[in-house]
């Protein structure tokens, strides 16, 4: 059984709701920077994305959430973060950065989807809104940052961010410490 499709290497494929909350969809950017949407199901393309320039492949796509209750799909092209709408594979809107990122995730508050971005330098956080693609929050951080922050699942905007230094914070979306500590030791992923 399974499927195949031939679009290049996608090393880190994602699964979402494109088109309803009742079935799966997959997502990927292969290494020539082109996002694709397929039918989990049946291997399908749904619809393909290149932007302007290839967009960034070391980036993996970002799912979030929509108005509609399905996903949406952040790409990222140089400086510019991309919303796709997942139903369609149109773009929504292009919004700039100040860097070009190194990685991102979603999460939520009250107010709808968010995006966490670590820029390339790894020492900036920059914080945006899912729905418009406005900049929340842009924090320069104390330390190099390791992997992407991670969000808290409490719809209050809050994440993790670990640093090269073994040195643990926990922010609001404004960029803003709550906690931090130790791990007692250098992480190295």
């Amino acid at each position: 059984g399974g499927w195949r499709a031939a679009v290049g290497d996608i090393a880190r494929p994602l699964v979402a709701h494109l088109r309803s909350r009742d079935s799966l969809d997959v997502v990927g950017t292969n290494t020539d920077g082109v996002t694709f949407a397929f039918d989990s199901a049946s291997g399908v393309a749904l619809w393909s994305f290149r932007g302007r320039r290839p967009v960034t492949p070391g980036v993996p796509a970002v799912i979030i959430d929509s108005r509609a209750g399905s996903n949406d799909v952040l790409v990222f092209d140089g400086q510019s973060a991309i919303k796709i709408e997942g139903r369609t594979g149109r773009e929504l809107w292009r919004s700039p950065l100040p860097a070009p990122p190194s990685s991102a995730t979603a999460s939520s508050d009250t107010s709808g989807p968010i995006v966490i971005i670590i820029d390339n330098s790894l020492r900036r956080l920059l914080v945006m809104n899912g729905l418009s693609g406005s900049l929340i929050s842009q924090t320069l951080l104390p330390a190099r940052v390791i992997g992407p922050p991670a969000p808290i699942a409490d719809q209050s905007g809050t994440l993790l961010v670990a640093y090269e230094n073994g040195e643990v914070e926990l922010r609001d979306k404004a960029g803003r410490i709550i906690r931090s500590g130790s791990a007692g030791s250098p992480a190295l992923t």
